[in-house]
């Protein structure tokens, strides 16, 4: 959770990355904004359980909402919303899915928070198979 000073802070650095062009209203922003805590709250339940049936639409679930994070706020930006909050869990599952969207390089820099971060290997296969 966050305090409302880091909060503010997360809302300006988003309303900077903000692209949308058919948003009409705040309400449409912060829905768009709250689909990085679904991404976060998927892969959270996806590293929890191992219901094979669960996993898979999960899997399609967190693809879905990074393909529209970075349609709203740009690869760069949803990127860096996504990983305000350090949870090395939750970025070992999102980590497949940008390789797999050609959203990271393949040599990340040291400074990045992805550095390092060993991905599940079935999401990357199973992506791989789609």
């Amino acid at each position: 959770m966050m305090n409302p000073v880091e909060r503010a802070e997360f809302e300006k650095l988003a309303v900077s990355y903000y692209r949308n062009r058919d948003c009409v209203s705040v309400e449409e922003f912060y829905k768009d904004m709250k689909r990085i805590g679904y991404v976060r709250r998927l892969s959270a339940r996806y590293a929890a359980t191992t219901d094979k049936e669960r996993r898979a639409k999960q899997r399609i679930q967190i693809l879905n909402h990074l393909v529209v994070l970075a349609n709203v706020f740009g690869i760069p930006g949803s990127i860096e919303l996504v990983c305000r909050k350090k949870r090395k869990m939750v970025f070992r599952v999102i980590k497949p899915f940008w390789l797999y969207l050609k959203y990271l390089p393949d040599n990340i820099p040291q400074d990045h928070p992805m550095f390092g971060v060993v991905p599940y290997p079935a999401i990357r296969e199973s992506l791989e198979k789609l």
